[in-house]
Order: structure tokens, then sequence, then C-alpha cells
């Protein structure tokens, strides 16, 4: 596995995996010591409880052979080693087995009476080291048994690892620099199937280029405008589907470029590499979701709601520097059940999209502003900017699989699609877009509001 992501997911897996596996083992073990710990102390009452008239008799009619004999009958238990009888005055009446010198000792005293006369003490003994010697095989098969089931799941790992996720993406990033979108080519992988997460996006990709060539057959003084548009839905498809790939690579030619011109910070290059460190995480952990319109991510677990927000402010964090965008947060400490990558990937769309319209803005503040609170026991999350909005006539398809303008570089549609289909079928929740008008810091400005229901 020389691929560098396949390294570090492999690695990340193997170190948590043998962690947790450490930890389980060793409470299974405890476990164990606690059961046989139990059962020895309760082997010791219940010998109380059966023999305790017997002896009782045997003592009050100072019968020393009867109680010679029940003593010598207890000692043959697996779990006593020793027995001791004393009077109330602490002389000694019989004594058979080990009393001393045992190590690890655990005894169990108790009072022998006849009718409600006190009569005798009884002093079982006992040794933690039979626990010890009891549990010794089945702690051989835990330790084996998780061994094995160790040492197979991380080879399954490292087999998916390399050979389902590496293999493939560094396949497919070279089919996709290969193809030739001007001659109605296409992208073909025979080792995928139809079910298969990257089948679908090369699908995609397949009919999006047979749009665009049907268009410059139709009007051959569209080619400029064509390979425009197509541009730029490549540069939606790469932050949609290929989102931690784009955020590495800009990250690394952006730290580059600060360091050709002199700019370069500590602060800025440890960010730059937190963000490459993220984002290769991020893409081993989504890499599924790509196709969230087929596959649901049904994990549900509680989390901040500013938890998915700053995850998806730290993989955009090199972009939004570069383009000189501020951000400017206003979130409620508010905790939420639901799927915190899906929330994120959502998240990432909207800031792409408004990341995109800020491109046009000239001279101006470029803002993106992030609200989170709880309104009639749902959380709403919203996501501003002041690119002056979007065209009236296309506000109410911006949620419309695959439509797009080169005006407005909020109309990705295929993210904004996938997005609404994240909230409605995964997240039971609702996204909606106006334009508004608002005023920060004494300025008017104006822009568009996505607002996400949850």
């Amino acid at each position: 596995m020389t691929n560098k992501i396949g390294k570090v997911l492999f690695k990340k897996i193997f170190i948590w995996y043998t962690l947790i596996a450490i930890i389980l083992t060793c409470y299974q073990i405890y476990s164990e010591y606690i059961t046989y710990d139990k059962a020895l102390n309760n082997s010791l009452y219940n010998t109380e409880k059966s023999l305790k008239k017997a002896l009782s008799s045997a003592v009050w009619n100072l019968d020393d052979e009867l109680t010679k004999v029940t003593v010598e009958s207890i000692v043959e238990l697996d779990n006593i080693l020793g027995v001791k009888i004393t009077d109330p005055k602490g002389s000694l009446v019989s004594k058979v087995g080990n009393t001393e010198n045992i190590k690890k000792v655990i005894s169990h005293k108790f009072e022998l009476y006849h009718t409600k006369e006190y009569i005798a003490d009884v002093i079982l003994f006992s040794s933690q080291n039979i626990t010890f010697q009891n549990m010794k095989n089945n702690v051989k098969v835990i330790l084996i048994n998780a061994l094995l089931k160790s040492i197979f799941l991380l080879l399954v790992i490292y087999y998916f690892t390399n050979k389902m996720i590496t293999q493939i993406l560094s396949k497919l990033t070279q089919a996709l620099n290969s193809t030739s979108l001007s001659n109605n080519s296409k992208i073909t992988f025979d080792e995928l199937s139809k079910d298969n997460e990257i089948y679908t996006l090369i699908k995609s990709f397949n009919d999006m280029n047979d749009r665009l060539e049907k268009e410059v057959h139709k009007n051959k003084e569209l080619q400029d405008l064509r390979l425009k548009a197509m541009g730029e839905l490549l540069t939606n498809i790469a932050h949609q589907w290929r989102q931690p790939l784009a955020v590495i690579s800009t990250a690394a030619t952006g730290t580059k470029f600060s360091k050709e011109m002199g700019e370069l910070t500590d602060e800025d290059f440890n960010r730059a590499m937190d963000s490459i460190n993220n984002s290769t995480q991020h893409l081993s952990k989504t890499i599924n979701d790509f196709s969230t319109l087929l596959k649901k991510d049904s994990i549900q677990k509680e989390f901040l709601i500013s938890s998915p927000i700053n995850k998806a402010l730290d993989i955009l964090n090199t972009l939004l520097k570069t383009q000189n965008i501020q951000i400017i947060k206003n979130i409620e400490n508010i905790s939420i059940i639901s799927s915190k990558n899906e929330l994120v990937k959502v998240l990432l769309s909207l800031l792409n999209n408004s990341k995109d319209a800020l491109t046009n803005l000239e001279d101006e503040k470029k803002l993106i502003f992030i609200k989170a609170y709880k309104k009639d026991e749902k959380t709403i999350i919203e996501v501003k900017d002041n690119a002056k909005g979007i065209k009236e006539e296309i506000l109410n398809k911006m949620f419309e699989p695959y439509f797009t303008t080169k005006h407005q570089a909020q109309g990705t549609g295929l993210g904004l699609y996938i997005s609404q289909n994240i909230l409605t079928n995964n997240l039971h929740g609702s996204i909606s877009v106006t334009n508004i008008k608002y005023v920060y810091k004494g300025i008017e400005y104006k822009g568009a509001n996505f607002t996400i229901e949850i």
C-alpha cells in the first residue's frame, strides 16, 4: 500500500482498533475474574448452609469423630483448602487441611448455635489463586480469540482500504485526467459494479458530457460558452464529489505560493497542514457518501451543532482565506441527535455556493454569515452571504437536479439537489432559499439566505 491516503487510513484504524481491542479484552478478563471470584464466595456460603446443622449437632454432642468426618468432607471440596473450629473461648475444637501460610487467603467465618446457644466458630479457608486457576483456561481462550479476530479484521480492513478505496480512487483520477470532453468520449471502468458509488459518479459525469455535446452540435457559436460552463461544472463536481482531494491540493498550492511570496507564517503553515490532514481523514470516511441519493447513512449520534459547522469551515479554511472571505458565526450551544457527517456534506455544499458567488464581487467585503438556533423544538441553521442574491426567475429551480447557470455561481444544481435529498431522506429535515436584505455594522447588504431545519 504505497498510497499515502491508504497508509494514513490503515494506520489510524490499526491504532484505534488495537487500543479498543486491548481495553475490551482487559474488561472481559476482569469480568471473568469477578464471575469466578463471586462463584468462589458463593461456594463458601453454600458450604456453610449445607453443613452448618450437621456441624452444630456434632460439636454440641462432643462427637469428635463426627466433627472430624464432617470437616474432612468440607476440605475435600475443590474450593476449600482448610477448616478450623474454635469454641467460644477461642480454644481449638478441630482443624483439617491448610489453614496457615495460604497465599492471597480468602476466609469465610460463621457461628454455630445449638437451639439459641452460641457453641463455636467455624472458619473456611480458600485462596484467590483458586480463582485464577479456575479462570486460566478461559483467559487463554479469550486472548486467542481476540488475537485471531484482530488479525482477521485488520487483514480485511487492509484489503478493502487498498483495493476498494485507494486503488479505485487512483484509477478513477487517472481516467478523469485522460478523458477528453471535447470528443464525446466517456469514462469506462470495467472493475466497478452498478451498485458501486464511484460507478454512479462516472455515469453522472458521462450523462453530463452527453448533454453538453448535444448543445455544441445545436449551436457551434456557443462553443466558448459551453467550455466555460463545463469548467464551472467540473469545478463544482470536484468540490462536491472529491472535496477532500480538492482541499488538499488547494492547501498545498496555497502554502507553496505563500512561501514563494515570503508571506508564509508558522500559523498559516500549521493551519494548512491541519486542513490537509483533516481532509485526508474526511476523505476516508466520506468516500461512500458521494452517492448519498442511493445510499443512506443511518448513523445517529448526539453532538453539538457547532461541531459539523466548524468541521466544514476547517475543510474550506484555505479556500476561504485565499479569497479573503470573512466568516461571521452566531451559534447557540445546541445538542442534536442526527448524522454528523451528512450534515457536514450539506454545509460544505452551501458554503461552496456562497464562496463561488462571492468570487464575482470586486472591491467589496466578502461575507458569509452562519447562524444556528432553536425554534419550536427545531434546530435552525442559516447560511447567508452578501453576493447580491440569486435571480428571481431561477430561485425556485435551485434544488432541481443538474440545474446550473454560468452567471450565478450559487446555481450548481447537483450539489443543492443532493443536499436537499440528504436533509429530506436522511436527516428528516428541510432546506429553503430566499433573497434577503440586511444590515451589518451599519452597511446594508443583499444576498442569498439558505435555511436548514432539522
